[in-house]
C-alpha cells in the first residue's frame, strides 16, 4: 500500500485513527498528546486556526518516521481498513490493511500541537 498524504485544517486540533467498525475512543486528557485504546486513537495536532496539519498514512515499509515517536501499539481492524478522521466524523485518509489487528506507529514534529503526523501501519 502506497502512502497517502493530505494537508488539512483540523477542527478542534484532534485527529482520530480507527477501523470504520468502531467509534470507541478514549477521552482526551489534559496530559499528553495521544490517547488510545484497542479500538481507536485520538491525538492532538495543529488547530485549524493556527494552520494546516500534514498527515501521511501508509505501510510501515514505505513510511519514514521522525525522531518523535508518539505512539506504538495495536489497533483492532476487523474491517481491514484504517481511517484517519476529523470532527465531525469526516474521513480524510483511508488505508487497507492485511490483518484484523494492526500495529500502528505515529510520529510527529515533537510539538503537542504538531503540524506533522506520520502514521505507519503493519
Amino acid at each position: 500500500m502506497d502512502p497517502d498524504s493530505i494537508s488539512v485544517e483540523v477542527p478542534n486540533g484532534i485527529l482520530f485513527i480507527r477501523d470504520p467498525a468502531f467509534w470507541d475512543f478514549p477521552e482526551p486528557q489534559r496530559e499528553g498528546a495521544v490517547w488510545a485504546n484497542s479500538r481507536g486513537i485520538c491525538m492532538s495536532c495543529m488547530h485549524e486556526q493556527e494552520g494546516p496539519t500534514d498527515v501521511t498514512v501508509g505501510a510501515a515499509s514505505a513510511i519514514k518516521g521522525t525522531e518523535h515517536l508518539k505512539y506504538d501499539g495495536q489497533l483492532e481492524t476487523p474491517s481491514r481498513r484504517v481511517l484517519v478522521a476529523i470532527v465531525p466524523g469526516e474521513t480524510i485518509l483511508e488505508q487497507k490493511v492485511l490483518n484484523t489487528k494492526t500495529r500502528v506507529r505515529v510520529w510527529t514534529d515533537g510539538h503537542p500541537a504538531t503540524a506533522t503526523v506520520i502514521i505507519a501501519l503493519e
